[in-house]
């Protein structure tokens, strides 16, 4: 049986070698040794299914010059080819690959957290992709722990499979990476595992910290004292139930001080044993989560409290430009002078004073400073001081954009000075102290000033306030005044420092 299916195979391809051979077709094509129709009778229908080969199937073909165009279909894992054998090239080519589904990626991989520190979420973030559109099913997660930033000697951390991660003492010192293996719900399931940067080190949880502390309130018997400050934690760990203690001593440098009994919420109101003392808080500041408390920060002293009297500013320095100065008198120091004004403007011809005397810039640079004012017993200082602007020799001119007045406040002496307000001329501006614009401002300390333009006529700003300036025993208001014209005269008068 075996020799005749030999016999019969060779008389085939003996056949095939000399004459056309038609399979399924009795018109053959005169172009073609070998013509294979895909039916014989209209009804069913087939291919043409050329040799199947593995890799290693294929590679054990013995292949010659002779062999030159040779065709398998090669079967190997995902690869699904048509090949033909190239002779020239001793290789097999592809004429033509079936599509290959891609597995999922997770790109990029990242890592989001206030810190590096024990103690601090972080979180693993990624974008799942798939080139051929399949969802994505479970894919899983995994946080590794490395000597640096390269990844050195990186471990899996046992247990640390979710998407966030909460660093523990055993990682300090130590660089995270957060990596993902996205899986598909379809087509190809599995991709690469994908990792973030090493960041870090990871640092111990740092406690919180209470800064700025300080009192407001009168002090006055029977007055209520607050606690002010400023809470902050490198971790953003949010504040808990912080710790607050009142003490009073003799003096404002604590000689004495003693822990008021009781005295331990973030009010305290005066009694009747505070009269003639000197009163400051303690801030202890609580994290609700993380390392705590933090260190304790204690206030300045202020005082003396006073056994009576009413809540309200207090004069603590007035400078008015009169021959017979008003008390308390505020000193000043002519760094770059001016001069004492009296008589009127031209426009608006009026008195270029408040009472007999004012103190004024024309076509000049005028620098001045007004203190030291010691205002260390008071929570608070507030500055007011009168301005006005007047035409000279003509009735049309008047302030411009490029004339100012500056403001700026020292609580060293003098020897350092925060730039807060800034009033310039606007368009010829001209107005006398009976205008009514007020200008108040807040100190902030930022060395950085508003700029404010003045109106002109009755609504020129006459009444200039800053607020909120820090007790100081050693407190100084510099003021500049500047102007480019012998027709042009800025003013001040009634410059007051008060204690709130």
């Amino acid at each position: 049986m075996k020799n005749l299916f030999f016999a019969l195979l060779c008389f085939i391809i003996g056949g095939i070698a000399q004459a056309q051979v038609g399979i399924n077709t009795v018109t053959i094509s005169d172009a073609a040794v070998l013509d294979i129709a895909s039916s014989s009778d209209g009804i069913t229908f087939g291919g043409f299914h050329i040799p199947h080969v593995t890799l290693a199937e294929r590679n054990s073909i013995t292949v010659s010059a002779a062999d030159d165009g040779l065709m398998v279909y090669l079967s190997e894992g995902d690869t699904r080819c048509v090949q033909l054998y190239n002779a020239t090239d001793d290789a097999w080519e592809n004429v033509f690959c079936m599509p290959v589904n891609e597995a999922p990626t997770a790109n990029p991989v990242t890592i989001t957290g206030a810190s590096y520190d024990v103690g601090v979420v972080l979180t693993g973030t990624y974008t799942y992709a798939d080139n051929e559109g399949d969802l994505e099913g479970t894919s899983t997660f995994q946080w590794y722990r490395a000597d640096d930033g390269a990844g050195t000697n990186s471990t899996a951390i046992a247990g640390a499979t979710g998407l966030t991660y909460t660093p523990q003492t055993t990682d300090i010192g130590s660089f995270l990476s957060f990596a993902v293996i996205p899986i598909a719900t379809t087509g190809t399931i599995t991709g690469v595992e994908t990792f973030s940067g090493y960041g870090g080190p990871v640092d111990a949880n740092d406690p919180p910290i209470a800064s700025s502390v300080s009192s407001a309130g009168c002090l006055i018997v029977g007055e209520t004292l607050t606690a002010n400050y400023t809470y902050s934690d490198d971790e953003g760990d949010p504040e808990g139930a912080s710790n607050f203690q009142w003490y009073r001593a003799i003096d404002a440098a604590g000689t004495g001080a003693t822990a008021i009994p009781g005295a331990t919420a973030s009010t305290y109101t005066l009694q009747a044993a505070d009269a003639a003392q000197f009163l400051a808080v303690e801030v202890t500041p609580v994290a609700s989560s993380g390392a705590s408390p933090g260190l304790s920060v204690l206030s300045v002293y202020n005082g003396p409290v006073l056994a009576s009297g009413t809540c309200g500013p207090t004069l603590l320095a007035v400078q008015d430009f009169e021959p017979v100065p008003a008390t308390p008198t505020l000193a000043y120091v002519e760094n770059d002078p001016g001069t004492l004004r009296t008589g009127n403007g031209t426009a608006p011809a009026t008195p270029t004073y408040i009472d007999t005397r004012s103190y004024g810039a024309q076509n000049d640079y005028v620098d001045m400073d007004f203190g030291p004012v010691d205002a260390s017993a008071y929570t608070t200082v507030t500055l007011n001081l009168r301005l006005a602007a007047f035409s000279m020799n003509t009735a049309g001119n008047g302030l411009d954009g490029a004339d100012f007045v500056d403001i700026y406040i020292s609580t060293d002496g003098g020897f350092t000075f925060s730039y807060e307000m800034e009033i310039t001329g606007n368009s010829n501006a001209r107005y006398d102290f009976t205008a009514t614009g007020t200008q108040s401002l807040a100190y902030d300390g930022d060395d950085n000033p508003i700029s404010i333009a003045t109106p002109t006529g009755s609504n020129g700003i006459t009444f200039v306030e800053l607020s909120g300036i820090p007790n100081s025993a050693d407190l100084v208001i510099g003021i500049v005044m500047d102007n480019d014209s012998n027709n042009e005269l800025w003013v001040i008068d009634n410059v007051e420092v008060y204690g709130n």
